[in-house]
């Protein structure tokens, strides 16, 4: 049965993560939804089914400044073990904690394009909406592979030359123009933009050169581009 777990993560469950697994794995073969997870990891006698739905219900609604808000923690851990069994084609390892967190809104500067530059997003503000652990960076569209899919950056305003770190997004401090690529230092303080083949490595062309820069950052993470992840930004 779910225990009593007071966390500090446990506050907010990230129901729209649940909604997308149990999409994801469902076939008229082989349902995957709550009453299956249900009888997976608790029984399959009635009177435990209704039970447990009722306290999942619960727990799953129950809003964040609610007094004893336990118990998410557990649910959570016993959600990811059922997902991990149903696993294919090497789809990730789901952790204790992975339906728990805070979504956060953040700015989206703008689009990625086949030239290595990224369009500024200057007469409609976006934003993405993310875990909270992304409070810090920003975001940047691209539609370069597949449907499309969202980068998240943070910025810093001094450069380590290591091509290990990949792909950095960057402001040219004269322009104010936006590039992706691999950043390459010069001796004299000035840095190239580089286009380099993701499957090879090899240097397929330059992106700007002889630039400098008023601000740089690595892709600390990428996730599948979807439209209800995007709003306009409200006007101060």
């Amino acid at each position: 049965m779910l225990h009593q777990y007071d966390t500090m993560n446990d506050s907010i469950f990230q129901n729209y993560l649940l909604e997308e697994l149990f999409k994801k794995y469902n076939t008229k073969k082989d349902p995957c939804n709550i009453t299956t997870f249900i009888k997976a990891k608790y029984g399959k006698k009635q009177n435990i089914i209704s039970n447990m739905k009722v306290k999942v219900s619960r727990l799953l609604h129950k809003k964040p400044n609610a007094a004893h808000n336990f118990g998410l923690l557990e649910l959570s851990n016993d959600l990811a073990d059922y997902f991990n069994t149903l696993r294919v084609n090497g789809d990730p390892y789901l952790t204790m904690t992975y339906f728990l967190g805070k979504n956060v809104w953040i700015d989206c500067i703008g689009a990625t394009t086949s030239l290595g530059t990224i369009r500024k997003l200057d007469k409609i503000k976006w934003q993405y909406k993310c875990d909270s652990k992304w409070k810090n960076h920003f975001a940047v569209w691209s539609n370069l592979y597949g449907n499309g899919e969202v980068r998240l950056v943070k910025k810093q305003d001094w450069y380590i030359h290591n091509n290990s770190l990949g792909i950095s997004i960057l402001e040219e401090k004269k322009t104010k123009r936006l590039y992706q690529g691999w950043v390459e230092p010069k001796d004299n303080g000035r840095f190239d933009v580089i286009d380099r083949s993701v499957l090879t490595g090899h240097k397929i062309g330059d992106i700007v050169k002889d630039i400098e820069l008023n601000w740089s950052g690595t892709i600390d993470g990428v996730f599948p581009a979807s439209t209800k992840d995007f709003k306009q930004k409200s006007k101060k």
